[in-house]
């Protein structure tokens, strides 16, 4: 080392410290490539983040159609399976003819709706309703046709010795007999060939399994089934012994041939159509189904036990109710003659028309009887009406007030997805829900509230949330998520209270957010200096009132220009006119509406008028007009008087004329000239014409009077004219008169 040269060592060390800086740099290289790929990596991340959030939209949307396809692909399957064999076997299926008597009574349109719903699923059945009336209801008719069941409507109208009364129990008399007689000869008279088909006597107020049917298409001659609900027992049946016997439970009048219901028999067609068994009222109480039975022939041992030998169960007796309606609302029932009003299509809303304005009265006398006291009302005893009358004050939305909950309208406070049906159920969609108090949050009480979908049968389950100011969805459903930056849409976001607290607390933190201070500072300013613009216009309300109000009637008078214009202009296009309409007046007005009173006035009224103004003329014309009037005006009134003479002014004139006329002709401004005369032939043909007054023309200009001229009234009802004895027929050869209206002639002359 020692021989090492010092040039050689320094060129050593450069080069090992060369290397480290090198390496230093190639370090540092990567250390900031690293932090490069970091934010690209970052960036990566939320990009897939993002798309997966994506793909599980699209996954939830897929999935939803797909659950949506293999539903209504079920349907069809449905559809198709239920059709498809249905057509193959149903030519080989006999028919059903089922007999419904029904009469008159509040419930008939809900008991005939509810069997024809169960009919038109039945192939292969001929529905026969015979009518308790002198005619059938239209509304029958519209119930078998909607349903598109093969029906024969008929009607049969009851003795009324034998029509029971509304109190009376339905065992007293038997019902349906006529009408059922009546289904029966309609079948021997238009079903006479037929060999293939079962009758069965089948009630308006039972309720009936679709398997039943098919027992009856299976009976050869007389099958039997049980019947629930009837005769004061659960079922009321035939039974089996082991010797193969039949035997019946029934435990009202068993003694009977055929102790069984009516429902609980069906006959094959031939052998009605055979015989001529018929029901009557010649028989005890309870024993019409025993005395058609034996009509026709068949005994206890012909019986064929059916409905898996009477163990199933496939019709009941559901008789519905009779409804307790008040005195005035029976009456209206029964003494309508309009049925229509309660069992037509137009419902309660046709009800109320046919009403007409005493609907509101009753209405209003309804709210009178709620609060009636009557007679045997203790109010130690009953404490309330509502108590006395057994009811809750809330009525039916109390139905459940012993087990806390109390029905309400619940209008659904945003938009939710059920969970049942996947349908989108939109904000203020209301319910008829359940309320129900569950607990406390401090001292606010905390309610829930289940409810049913109306596109479905999913129940909702919803819950008020008070410690966030919502609601918990509980069961049932989920929110319609919304997000959305309130920046965006020029809102204010929600306020972090707990921000605010740390700003003021912490110096570090208040040092950090001093340029987001500024910048926010910044972009709210012309915000801030809006808002203050807008409260400094406001601030004197009289004067910004008084701009307001002159800036209105500005616009108004140049909205009435504008108009003004419009309709000048639409008036010279009319007229095809070419020239400046000048501004309308006081005088324009006037005229127009005399112009307009004479073009509107109708005959009678014209007759009217003229009859007036005949009338408001003065009855002697004096013969010397009084030196006070006025010169120019006598001249014209006078010409017009020569001009409305309607005879013959020329017939036999003088060929001269006194000095008296001469005179006063000169006063008035007369000129007399002379004719010259050509020769005596012309002037005999002319005097031998005879001319119309209507063929004379006079050289005198025309001359126009106002309204009060004509009516005579004031200074300028003065009229000239000649005295009988100065009347004088003038010739048309020697003279003609012209009116000197240029002359400066006076009456003193």
């Amino acid at each position: 080392m020692a021989f090492l040269d010092d040039g050689l060592v320094f060129k050593i060390v450069c080069a090992i410290g060369l290397f480290f800086v090198v390496q230093i740099a190639v370090f540092w290289s990567q250390i900031q490539n690293l932090d490069d790929k970091k934010l690209t990596l970052v960036a990566e991340i939320d990009t897939l983040m993002r798309k997966r959030e994506v793909l599980k939209k699209s996954t939830w949307m897929l999935e939803r159609d797909t659950y949506r396809m293999e539903e209504k692909l079920k349907r069809i399957d449905g559809l198709v399976r239920d059709r498809v064999p249905l057509a193959q076997v149903r030519e080989n299926l006999s028919f059903i003819y089922f007999i419904t008597p029904t009469y008159r009574r509040p419930t008939q349109k809900a008991e005939l709706i509810r069997l024809a719903q169960t009919l038109t699923f039945v192939p292969n059945l001929h529905w026969i309703v015979v009518e308790d009336a002198n005619s059938t209801s239209p509304f029958i008719a519209s119930i078998l046709k909607r349903y598109h069941i093969r029906f024969t409507h008929l009607h049969a109208l009851t003795p009324p010795e034998k029509k029971p009364s509304e109190k009376d129990p339905n065992w007293k008399i038997a019902r349906g007999v006529v009408q059922r007689n009546k289904a029966l000869s309609w079948l021997r008279k238009n079903l006479g060939n037929a060999r293939k088909g079962v009758v069965y006597f089948g009630d308006d107020d039972n309720t009936y399994d679709w398997r039943l049917f098919d027992e009856i298409r299976s009976v050869d001659r007389v099958g039997v089934w049980p019947v629930g609900l009837v005769g004061g027992l659960i079922v009321e049946t035939a039974k089996i012994s082991k010797d193969g016997t039949v035997s019946f439970n029934s435990l009202w009048k068993p003694k009977r041939s055929f102790p069984i219901d009516m429902a609980a028999f069906a006959v094959n067609l031939s052998l009605v159509l055979n015989t001529e068994a018929c029901f009557t009222y010649n028989v005890r109480r309870g024993y019409q189904e025993s005395h058609f039975l034996s009509a026709l022939g068949l005994e206890v041992k012909d019986l064929e036990v059916k409905a898996d030998g009477c163990t199933k169960v496939y019709v009941w007796h559901t008789r519905t109710e009779r409804p307790k309606l008040l005195p005035p609302e029976r009456s209206k029932f029964w003494h309508v003659t309009n049925l229509d009003c309660f069992f037509g299509d137009g419902g309660i809303d046709t009800y109320k028309l046919s009403q007409g304005p005493n609907i509101e009265s009753r209405m209003g006398e309804r709210k009178g009887q709620n609060f009636y006291y009557p007679p045997d009302f203790d109010y130690k005893k009953h404490k309330s009406l509502n108590s006395y009358h057994g009811t809750h004050a809330l009525r039916e939305r109390a139905a459940k007030i012993k087990e806390g909950i109390l029905i309400i309208r619940f209008e659904m406070p945003f938009n939710i997805w059920c969970l049942g049906c996947n349908n989108h159920i939109g904000m203020g969609v209301r319910y008829n829900a359940e309320k129900k108090k569950i607990g406390m949050y401090y001292t606010t009480p905390l309610y829930e509230f289940r409810m049913r979908c109306h596109l479905c049968q999913n129940y909702f389950l919803i819950r008020t949330d008070p410690e966030h100011f919502d609601y918990e969805l509980v069961e049932g459903c989920r929110r319609q998520e919304k997000r959305y930056d309130p920046s965006t849409i020029d809102q204010l976001g929600a306020v972090d209270r707990g921000f605010s607290r740390q700003l003021e607390s912490d110096r570090m933190f208040q040092v950090e957010h001093v340029k987001e201070d500024k910048e926010k500072a910044e972009s709210s300013a012309d915000q801030i200096g809006k808002l203050e613009w807008i409260q400094e216009r406001m601030r004197d309300d009289f004067a910004a009132n008084q701009a307001l109000r002159r800036m209105f009637r500005a616009r108004g008078e140049r909205g009435n220009s504008r108009i003004e214009k419009a309709n000048d202009k639409n008036l010279l296009e009319r007229m095809s006119l070419n020239i400046e309409l000048l501004a309308e007046n006081d005088e324009d007005r006037k005229l127009a509406a005399a112009v307009m009173k004479r073009k509107n006035m109708k005959f009678p009224e014209a007759t009217e008028e003229k009859r007036n103004e005949i009338l408001r003329k003065p009855i002697f014309s004096s013969s010397h007009p009084s030196p006070l009037a006025n010169t120019a005006t006598s001249k014209k009134l006078l010409s017009m008087n020569l001009l409305e003479k309607k005879y013959d002014v020329f017939s036999s004139a003088p060929t001269t004329w006194s000095r008296q006329e001469q005179n006063k002709a000169e006063s008035l401004g007369i000129v007399i000239k002379k004719k010259k005369v050509e020769t005596e032939d012309c002037i005999e043909a002319d005097a031998s014409k005879t001319l119309n007054p209507g063929e004379i023309k006079c050289d005198v200009p025309e001359v126009q009077c106002s309204e009060g001229m004509k009516s005579g009234s004031g200074e300028d009802n003065i009229y000239t004219s000649l005295s009988k004895s100065e009347e004088h027929n003038f010739d048309l050869k020697p003279v003609s008169l012209v009116a000197d209206y240029g002359s400066d002639s006076s009456l003193e002359n």
